[in-house]
């Protein structure tokens, strides 16, 4: 996968979407690093492609996390805001399979390789079929964001945080989810945008903002 340095990404910003200055967003609340908003995205489905498998035997291989292919747009969208927005700060937020003896250390090991910026204190991860909100930091606070391929997690999610959809191509083929939606084949930096708005979005309806 082809990673784009700071500087192309901000030449990418600038010169096609007209993204102002790479500057920080101004947030009237937002000007502490404990006060930071809060978004937590999904790997399987929304960082990582998923592979469906005939056999339940084989999500027990090893490698076969490890070896996921990554949604590239969607990689490097989480890595321009983390790059160019330091009031977010970014999570990972991931289910795994708690009886395998590769599936922790694989989804770090995918994350070293194609997202290392976000460290391990960033990692959230819970036991499949679990609610992801229990592996929160404190708790879903009302301007946190989750960005994920599943309906029943954002469901779980919101209220009181805000939920974003991951359209992958394999899923949302019963509409069930009523929110708004990303397509992981659009442009990085439209995918990066898009949830900005949505945080943008989060923030004011915390502030009791008229919308």
């Amino acid at each position: 996968m082809e990673r784009y340095t700071p500087e192309v990404c901000e030449d990418l910003l600038k010169a096609e979407y007209n993204y102002p200055d790479i500057a920080p967003r101004s947030w009237r609340n937002q000007e502490t690093e404990s006060e930071k908003v809060r978004l937590f995205v999904d790997m399987d489905g929304t960082l990582a492609m998923w592979h469906p498998t005939k056999k339940l035997e084989e999500l027990y291989e090893e490698g076969y996390f490890k070896n996921l292919e990554p949604y590239e747009e969607v990689v490097e969208a989480i890595r321009q805001i983390f790059t160019f927005e330091p009031n977010v700060e970014v999570f990972i937020l991931s289910a795994y399979l708690s009886d395998s003896p590769y599936a922790l250390n694989e989804k770090n090991e995918w994350l070293d390789k194609y997202l290392p910026e976000i460290d391990k204190d960033h990692r959230c991860f819970c036991h499949c079929g679990t609610d992801k909100s229990a592996a929160v930091p404190e708790g879903i606070k009302e301007t946190d964001v989750l960005l994920d391929d599943y309906t029943m997690n954002l469901n779980d999610w919101c209220p009181p945080g805000v939920g974003i959809k991951l359209l992958n191509g394999i899923n949302d083929t019963h509409k069930s989810w009523q929110g708004e939606r990303i397509s992981r084949l659009q442009p990085p930096t439209e995918i990066a945008r898009a949830i900005m708005d949505n945080i943008d979005i989060a923030i004011d309806k915390d502030e009791g903002v008229d919308l």
